[in-house]
């Protein structure tokens, strides 16, 4: 009788491992994101879905989808600067399909510092690209390949303490999320029998002060505007001899061009002639 059950409870072991999929992940045709760097596609995933390795916090970088396909099977992540509203944040995703795939959409979402990050606290909380929107996509991925999103996401970590990462590729460019769940058991597994949702906990620190910056897309030369302007200043560096001069032209309504010339030994000498 002892061995008997034993022998019961192997085959409703194994039984239940295949109809998860363990070993293998037949039947799905999509894209995987990782919820650690052990997770092969298998459901449900091994560990704890918070260690995401596609989830990438990085400085920018000039080639991405050589860099972060080149390094798949490590986690290149960095810690956040506090100090900083452009932090670089990157995606990568495995074609686990038969075929190529191509134009998926992936959604990143902050969540604040939760062990229930259930959809109802995060879900409307998107990430943007530079370009303001809420998902990057992917080109063509060959099977069994990965590929890295063809923009990045920029996270600011200074208008925001959020920190905890959600990871959702779909093939559409709003992904089906479920409202919530009842419990943290429930959240954790839909997160693990879910190859293409994931999570990351990103560490952080602060080793400068805040840094707000402008564009240099959003500048604009005064000439080019319609508005009145008082004065316009062009900056100019000359060397002749020494010592060294500058030279800083202004002009202004009268449309005279006058040159202030700084003389390190007599001062600033004046120079007007018209334009």
């Amino acid at each position: 009788m002892h061995l008997k059950m034993v022998f019961m409870i192997v085959i409703s072991y194994e039984a239940c491992e295949i109809a998860l999929g363990r070993g293998g992940h037949a039947g799905y045709n999509g894209l995987l994101m990782r919820d650690s760097l052990q997770d092969t596609g298998v459901i449900p995933s091994p560990g704890y879905p918070y260690y995401s390795p596609d989830l990438i916090c990085h400085e920018q970088v000039a080639d991405p989808q050589s860099f972060f396909t080149g390094n798949y099977d490590t986690d290149p992540n960095q810690p956040v600067q506090l100090g900083s509203q452009t932090n670089f944040f990157y995606v990568r995703t495995k074609n686990l399909s038969d075929g190529p795939v191509s134009g998926w959409y992936i959604h990143c979402y902050r969540s604040s510092a939760s062990l229930f990050m259930t959809p109802s606290i995060w879900k409307n909380n998107p990430l943007y690209t530079r370009s303001g929107n809420p998902f990057v996509q992917t080109g063509s991925i060959a099977s069994g390949a990965v590929g890295v999103g063809q923009d990045n996401f920029l996270l600011d970590a200074i208008s925001s303490p959020l920190f905890c990462m959600i990871g959702v590729a779909s093939p559409s460019s709003t992904p089906s999320i479920p409202d919530g769940f009842t419990s943290y058991g429930d959240y954790v597994l839909w997160v693990r029998q879910n190859q293409n949702v994931c999570g990351r906990n990103l560490t952080y620190l602060q080793s400068f002060p805040d840094r707000q910056f402008s564009r240099l897309d959003a500048l604009s030369n005064p000439s080019n505007e319609a508005v009145p302007v008082l004065a316009k200043v062009e900056a100019r560096a000359r060397c002749q001899r020494a010592p060294l001069w500058g030279s800083v032209r202004a002009c202004g309504a009268e449309r005279q061009r006058r040159h202030l010339e700084y003389d390190p030994d007599h001062g600033v000498r004046h120079d007007t002639r018209p334009v």
